[in-house]
Formats: C-alpha cells, structure tokens, sequence
C-alpha cells in the first residue's frame, strides 16, 4: 500500500462514526505489545485549551533537552500533524510501516479512525525512543481512545458544552466524561472551572487517591496585550519573572496557568525543567510544534487573523482577546462556519455581542452546517449573512488586502491554510 492509498482508508474509517469504549483500542494495543507503555506520558483532557497546553508543555520539555512526543488533534492541512516528536512530524513511511503492522486486526475489529491513529502514535513514540509522550484526549476522557495509558500526569483544562450527543447534555455529565483520565494515586492539575465542575472533578480524584493541583494558585497576571498577537504575563512565584506567550486572552492566562502548575509537578518528578526552559519554551510553543489556528496570522504581513475556536465559549473569548489588543471587530470581514453538532443557537447569541454582518462559508465537510440550515438559525438572531460563498471563493478574497478573521471550525481554518500556500505558489 501506499501512503495516499492508506490515508483514503483511514479517512473512509470516519463514517463508522465514533464508537464509545476501549475495547478496540487495547485489543490493537496487546496485539503490537503494548507500547504506550514504554515512555511516560502527560494526559490531557477538556473542552477548550487541551491543545495549548499541550503545545505549551511539550515545547518546554524540548527546550529542557528531553526527545517528546506530541499527539493531538485535529490536523489541519495534513495528517501527519497529529504525532510528532521534536516538532518533527511522523513520515509518510513510518505511517505505512506502522499501519501495516496491525492493519488487518482493525478491520476485523471494525476500529474506527480515532482509535487506529491513536494506537499508532503510541508505537511510533515507543519506536522512536521518547523519553516522554504529551498526549491529548480526541474527545472526552473516560472512553476517549488515549486512555489506555498510564501517565505520571493528568491534566484537565476548561470544561464546557461540546459533543453532548457522546458526553452528556448538561456540564456535570460532561465533566464526569472528562474526568475519566484520573487515574489511580497519579497526580491531577484541574484549571478554574464552575464550582459544579469543579466539585466534580475533585470527588473522581478524591476516590482515586489522586494529589490535587489547581491551576488557580499559580500567581500569574497579564501585564500587557499585543496587536501582534501574543501577551506579556509576569509569574510571582519567582521573583517576578516575565513570561512572553504567543496567544492573547483571559482564558490563555488560565491555560498557563495550568501549564506552570503542571511544570511545577513535573521538575519534580524529571528535575532538568529550569526557568530559561520554560521562558524559551513558552515563547516559542507555537513555532516549536507547528500550532496554528489560535488567533494568530495566516501572514504577517497580511491582516488576516486564524481562529480555531469552535464553540460558544471558546468563540467568545477569543472574540473578546482581539477587543483587548485593540482590534475593531466591525472592520474586519467576518468569515464563520461550524459543524452542524453545536449549539449553534448559543453560539449565535455570542455573535451577537461583537458582531452584525457575517460571511458564510459552505464546507464540503459532512459535519459541517450548510448554509440553508445555517439562516433558519440566523434569521431568529440580529445578524445578516452578507455573502455565502464555499472554500474556492475565498481564493480570491484572500487576494485582496481587506481585514479579515476566519473562525468557527478548524476544518475551515485547515482549508484556508490550503488555500492560501497554494495561492503563494502560483
């Protein structure tokens, strides 16, 4: 098989739609012996900001000299985002020689495009000889795919509605999802939740006997917002110090927050995690593991401003980040989609706040909402749709030097990314 051949099946994979348990998952586990169990692991679950702080935690890591591995999701030009180690993303060949492997035991199993990747991400990394794995829940926690592993952390970042088809229709339930990763007398970061949340998560650690950190306690204060997308935060705990990070908004001081707590633990537990590491780190998550997609420019020299942000909260805030580096929303041409399984009347409600006209985009995504049920939704709400157009129209707005903000989906931030090299080619 070759590589493009293996990504049209692992793609077809897709429609078997997601398949809550781990059954699947440790069967292809125990049939290529295991290797999730050859390195630690940091697992992190949550709603919104399991990605940053991922970003954030392995880049640090590198900076300290350790060999990381990173998994997340989703990708958004290509596949091979999802593992990477060092920043370098897995190849064409070791995903075939890998996928090879078990191939034939998934189909008979029926495993599901999720549970396939994950499984060969732990043996790339036991492949590869990391020294640790940072790996992020696809979606919920307890039956999420990853958590077969056994880590030295577990993390859990902002809770809020997403995904309630699978994890629940009100917070509580989410929350008990996402606390699933708690494992058994491991240590477990919580960032600053609702109290309901909160409680929640703390009852599942208190009957694992777990240690619990709260992200809350670090001393940490944003001393200023950039309109060159990143902030400057001063950290209390040592004398002071100033940290530089390349993401704006309240809720990114929560995220690192989390992020220096865990680092806390973790010096303990690795002892060569020093503050030039987590300086330099931190400054350079974004370049050091490939982030795009949380608020940051698809050119510098253009004014067009990425968000990945997919539900109402985290829409919301990040809306709200650009209003504090001094953007004004109203002259940015607005380009929004999302997929048809949000809340897309509260997401509508934020919207709301910040803006009147949008730009609609149709994706050719089965997920995503198609414009005519779009409007039944918007014509309840203050917003007007100024133009609907699909991803081949944007080619030609991205020609043109008008302001512009892509948000609601990472699919629609995945295909202007696209779009945009592509046009940088010609």
């Amino acid at each position: 098989m070759n590589f493009n051949k293996i990504l049209i099946e692992l793609f077809q994979k897709v429609r078997n739609g997601i398949k809550p348990g781990l059954e699947r998952t440790i069967e292809l586990a125990n049939y290529i012996e295991n290797p999730q169990n050859n390195y630690k692991v940091i697992h992190i679950a949550g709603t919104n900001g399991k990605g940053t702080v991922s970003n954030m935690i392995a880049s640090v890591l590198m900076e300290s000299g350790y060999k990381v591995g990173l998994y997340n999701s989703p990708h958004l030009v290509n596949f091979n985002e999802r593992i990477q180690i060092n920043g370098k993303k897995i190849t064409n060949s070791d995903i075939i020689k890998i996928y090879k492997k078990f191939r034939n035991k998934a189909n008979d199993l029926n495993a599901t495009f999720f549970e396939i990747t994950t499984v060969i991400a732990f043996y790339y990394f036991a492949y590869k000889k990391v020294d640790i794995a940072v790996i992020e829940t696809g979606m919920g926690g307890r039956y999420d795919s990853t958590n077969i592993c056994s880590p030295i952390l577990s993390i859990i970042t902002s809770i809020s509605y997403d995904h309630m088809q699978f994890l629940g229709n009100t917070l509580d339930e989410i929350a008990y999802e996402k606390a699933g990763i708690i494992k058994d007398n491991i240590p477990v970061v919580i960032q600053d939740n609702l109290n309901n949340v909160t409680n929640i998560l703390v009852n599942v650690a208190k009957s694992k006997k777990s240690k619990i950190y709260f992200s809350k306690d670090i001393d940490l204060n944003i001393k200023k917002y950039s309109k060159q997308l990143y902030m400057e935060l001063i950290w209390q705990e040592y004398d002071a110090i100033n940290l530089k990070i390349p993401f704006i908004g309240t809720h990114y001081l929560d995220n690192l927050k989390t992020v220096l707590a865990s680092l806390s633990i973790l010096s303990k537990d690795l002892n060569l995690i020093d503050i030039s590491a987590i300086k330099i780190g931190l400054k350079k998550s974004k370049k050091n593991f490939n982030l795009r997609g949380r608020l940051d420019f698809l050119d510098r020299n253009k004014n067009i401003i990425l968000s990945g942000a997919h539900n109402e909260d985290s829409i919301d805030k990040d809306l709200n980040a650009l209003c504090l580096c001094g953007f004004k929303l109203e002259d940015l041409d607005f380009y929004f989609t999302c997929m048809k399984d949000k809340n897309i009347p509260n997401i509508i409600k934020v919207l709301e706040k910040y803006i009147k006209n949008i730009i609609f985009v149709d994706l050719d995504n089965e997920r995503a909402i198609k414009s005519k049920e779009f409007k039944s939704f918007i014509n309840r709400s203050s917003i007007e749709i100024e133009r609907i157009i699909n991803i081949f129209d944007i080619n030609e707005d991205l020609k043109n030097n008008k302001k512009k903000l892509f948000i609601g989906s990472f699919y629609l931030i995945g295909d202007v990314i696209k779009n945009y090299n592509l046009l940088k080619k010609i």
